[in-house]
């Protein structure tokens, strides 16, 4: 425990040293409370403004809230699209290796013009009381309409003027602080000025707000009320009142300016001191963290202050609660800033006709992604970026906008604009739930997910079972218990993706029906999400622009068939093979079987290791992949087809003669393969020779399981956009997204973009560092 040992209560005229309050039970249910480790994740989107049918790329960081520092051991991470009133209209899970996660999230073709949320969370914080998840506002203008919502323009019409009590009590007979926000529907902020009256219409304050809209004045009550608050907006008189003043109570208020300390009052008026008889205690607390200290009030002394040393504070958001025993009174929500934030620097080193080669230094062992857009975008104005979402909104009840504003160039000035809106923000922990003993998580921490099955055979055989897609990596084996039930755990394998199970019995695969199944792969979150506080009506979205243009994206139009005649010689492969669409068309070598190739190559295995393909045998399992790295998951195997029966497994194949077959086709990449299992890296189609058994003679003593749910595999980016010198993709479009740059030791990193011609480039730059300094940095950078 911290005892807050050098504090110093002050009355107006005299100090008193402070009494040390250990409360050893606040501080054993805070540690239990927030014993449990709470992810946090952040998403880098690539884009904040998206066209319908266009992919949202990101890259997503997680982190472990207490310790600040990357978060290696979570895997199942759900990523889903909203509508501006919550509801979800897809979901899709996402492999988080080492505290990092990658994908795409696809937006409808149809998708109408609006804004829209993605959200990102695990199952393990469907334990929690609070919401834990992390939730990004996105625009998107349906490629029909071509109406893109602009979020950033107030809607003078939604504004509103609310006043927030500091502590939350507005104590009558006593000096208060309030602060006060002026936001329109979208949370966007109003400069305004006015001044405060009593019921004589006698100015008692006077007040501002900021370009975000927050400010504070602070009135001293006398009774005078009610009051009013007066400013003018968009030229029309407004006339508001303040709440009413209670008449028994306590104020806490909070001066958090000053480098090495923050100074905490606290007050009350002459008819609440008796309520107030024994000392109150004064608690520092983020998350399990806290220190403790005590004050006591009298009807001499009814209001005290002590100074708080900044080292009691955690780096970030704190919260300071006011306790009367173990009953919270008033609180309030401060941010010290303690948190290391990295630097960063960028410049173009080469120039080339069709890329620009940037070089770049920050922290060492740094793990970036970069956004690249065109300069002019109006797709680059993140409503949150990393620094806000690990800092502010994990423990704030409701996001605060543009958090970025205030840490990007951070200073007095900008501290005294966020400490008036942190008077308007409450903590997302409320006393009464820290206090209560957290109940057994009923949530799984998920790994991967489990397939169970079951086989039919007499039970007590003793089998065993083997799980494989070779393709994706898989090659398992696992006992048949004595209720013929199997189950594979902690499986991680790619949406869609085919699992073949074969009984095992001395080595021999037994031809045996059996079924399986996939458990603890669709997780959905069970907090219902609020978009905003003030609702915004679908006509109160403004637009960039009446005639706004939208870039085109690949895809979008048809474009006429081009008859490609083929320029390999062919004329040898029988028609019905070579014509097959499933080939691929010209991106399909085919070859036939001659007795020379019979001759030359022992078996078709050899032969597919001569054609490109890494050909790998250990005992009875047999592994085909090819040699280009199209993904750092997943084993590169192709698929394989044995007289257009796909080959479940590899083996099959082992010591097949060459002079069995009649023709080979080879497709590299996979080109038309489509969802096939493999595809991706290949598709290999062996045909027999008629004189020999084909694939339908050949039984295949397996069962399979197609995934559904399963993890997105992780993308390479492809620019959508078709042209890149117009009005409307230099607003809309994108150059690059790189979500793989990393610095070495030294903090060094390059990485190379297009040349699209352009004379400048905006970046948007984020990451984390391995001792977990936090990356948010952006730049316009000349490129010619």
């Amino acid at each position: 425990m911290r005892y807050l040992a050098s504090l110093l209560f002050l009355a107006w005229a005299y100090q008193a040293h402070a009494q040390l309050n250990s409360n050893a039970e606040i501080e054993l249910r805070l540690k239990d409370y927030f014993s449990s480790t709470r992810e946090n994740i952040h998403l880098h989107l690539n884009k904040s403004s998206y066209l319908s049918g266009e992919d949202i790329y990101f890259k997503g960081y997680v982190i472990d809230k207490q310790a600040r520092l990357p978060f290696g051991p979570t895997v199942n991470v759900y990523v889903q699209l909203l509508s501006a009133d919550g509801q979800v209209l897809d979901n899709r899970l996402y492999y988080a290796e080492n505290s990092i996660l990658e994908g795409k999230l696809p937006l409808p073709d149809n998708l109408p013009s609006g804004v829209y949320y993605v959200q990102t969370y695990t199952n393990f914080m469907n334990n929690f009381t609070e919401d834990e998840s992390s939730v990004y506002r996105i625009s998107v203008a349906n490629r029909q309409s071509g109406n893109l919502p602009d979020v950033s323009l107030p809607i003078l019409s939604t504004v509103s003027l609310e006043f927030f009590a500091e502590g939350g009590t507005f104590l009558a007979g006593v000096e208060n602080t309030f602060g006060i926000s002026l936001l329109d529907c979208h949370g966007n902020g109003i400069e305004a000025k006015g001044i405060i009256v009593d019921a004589k219409g006698q100015t008692v304050a006077q007040f501002g707000t900021n370009i975000k809209g927050y400010g504070r004045f602070a009135i001293a009550e006398n009774g005078a009320g009610p009051y009013f608050a007066e400013y003018a907006l968009d030229g029309n008189n407004i006339r508001q009142p303040l709440p009413y003043p209670q008449q028994r109570g306590i104020a806490l208020s909070v001066n958090n300016y000053a480098t090495d300390k923050a100074i905490v009052k606290v007050t009350t008026n002459p008819q609440s001191v008796a309520d107030y008889g024994r000392p109150l205690s004064v608690v520092v607390q983020q998350n399990g963290h806290s220190a403790f200290a005590s004050v006591q009030l009298s009807p001499n002394q009814l209001a005290r202050t002590l100074s708080i040393p900044r080292e009691y504070f955690s780096g970030g958001i704190n919260t300071i609660w006011l306790l009367d025993g173990n009953k919270a009174i008033a609180h309030r929500v401060i941010y010290s800033p303690d948190i290391p934030k990295a630097q960063l620097l960028v410049a173009v080193a080469e120039r080339h006709r069709d890329s620009i080669v940037l070089r770049g230094k920050s922290v060492a062992l740094a793990d970036l992604s970069i956004s690249v857009l065109p300069k002019g975008t109006i797709s680059a104005m993140p409503d949150k970026t990393m620094l806000s979402a690990l800092e502010f909104d994990p423990f704030l009840k409701n996001p605060l906008a543009d958090a970025g504003y205030y840490l990007n160039e951070f200073s007095r000035k900008r501290h005294y604009e966020l400490d008036n809106a942190l008077i308007c923000s409450q903590s997302k922990y409320e006393w009464d739930a820290m206090m209560t003993p957290p109940t057994k998580n009923r949530f799984a921490f998920d790994q991967g997910f489990d397939i169970v099955g079951t086989v039919n055979t007499k039970p007590g055989e003793k089998n065993k079972i083997r799980m494989s897609s070779l393709a994706h990596g898989i090659d398992q084996s696992g006992v048949v218990n004595e209720k013929n039930d199997f189950a594979f755990r902690n499986v991680v394998v790619a949406d869609s993706a085919t699992i073949y199970f074969s009984l095992m019995k001395d080595d021999k695969i037994l031809k045996t029906p059996l079924s399986a199944r996939i458990e603890n792969h669709n997780r959905r979150f069970l907090k219902k999400f609020l978009p905003v506080i003030r609702k915004c009506d679908q006509q109160q979205y403004a637009t960039f622009d009446e005639n706004l243009s939208l870039p085109e994206l690949k895809g979008a139009i048809q474009i006429a068939e081009v008859e490609t005649k083929e320029k390999t010689n062919r004329e040898k492969l029988t028609d019905r093979r070579k014509t097959s669409a499933l080939h691929g068309g010209v991106m399909t070598r085919g070859y036939k079987i001659t007795e020379d190739d019979a001759a030359t190559f022992r078996d078709v295995l050899s032969y597919l290791q001569f054609r490109g393909f890494n050909v790998l045998i250990e005992g009875t399992t047999v592994k085909i992949q090819s040699r280009a790295q199209l993904s750092l998951r997943g084993s590169n195997s192709p698929a394989i087809f044995l007289d257009d029966a796909p080959l479940p497994d590899p083996y099959l194949l082992f010591n097949m003669r060459m002079d069995e077959v009649d023709e080979i086709f080879i497709n590299d990449r996979g080109f038309g393969g489509g969802s096939l299992d493999g595809a991706v890296y290949g598709i290999i189609r062996i045909y027999t020779k008629k004189t020999f058994s084909s694939a339908a003679n050949i039984v295949v003593k397996s069962g399979s399981l197609t995934v559904k749910n399963g993890f997105q595999p992780a993308p390479e980016y492809q620019n959508p956009y078709v042209e890149y010198q117009s009005e409307a993709y230099r607003k809309l479009g994108a150059v690059d997204w790189q979500p793989r740059v990393k610095t070495d030791t030294e903090g060094n990193f390059e990485l190379t973009v297009p040349n699209l011609n352009l004379d400048e480039l905006y970046l948007w730059i984020e990451g984390i560092g391995s001792a977990g300094e936090q990356i948010s940095h952006s730049v316009l950078l000349p490129v010619k």
